[in-house]
């Protein structure tokens, strides 16, 4: 049944990010294992890289056969920003495993049932709308405060 896109509903409903999504599937459907951040982007190119566009017209079988170096590491850098992103907001969990002083060992990360912790991870996923509408409201006063200003000089200007 449609919706109204006026009503409370839609006004409330939520943005899903397609990768986001992909990750943390692949995470959930393997709760008991973690992967390396290689090993998520390789997933990620070979299972899903159509449906994220983040290829087009190339064929998922030999997906990372065709990805170039360059390509391969703007997806990677992506993804890893997605997976510091879930972090931050406790949907996964991650550790350097093999960390010594002579290695800087591996970053693994796996799902995470934890509550968001953070206050910052609530206000953004939860309170996106009312959080710009206050920003926009600060940066009207701010220009409201600079007109003020602006004619408070203009008065002493012209009483001196």
């Amino acid at each position: 049944m449609p919706i109204d896109v006026d009503s409370e509903e839609w006004k409330e409903g939520r943005l899903l990010d397609p990768l986001e999504v992909h990750i943390t599937d692949l995470l959930r459907n393997n709760d008991e294992q973690a992967f390396t951040l290689e090993e998520i982007t390789n997933h990620i190119i070979e299972d899903e890289a159509d449906a994220l566009f983040l290829l087009d017209g190339i064929d998922e079988e030999q997906a990372l056969e065709e990805v170039d170096e360059e390509t391969y590491g703007l997806i990677k850098s992506r993804i890893a920003m997605k997976l510091e992103d879930l972090g931050w907001r406790n949907f996964i969990e991650w550790k350097v495993i093999g960390y010594d002083n002579a290695d800087v060992g591996t970053v693994y990360f796996t799902n995470s049932d934890k509550e968001p912790v953070s206050p910052l991870a609530k206000i953004q996923d939860v309170y996106p709308r009312k959080f710009s509408s206050i920003e926009e409201d600060v940066e009207n006063l701010a220009d409201d405060v600079e007109e003020l200003q602006y004619a408070v000089n203009n008065l002493r200007k012209e009483n001196y």
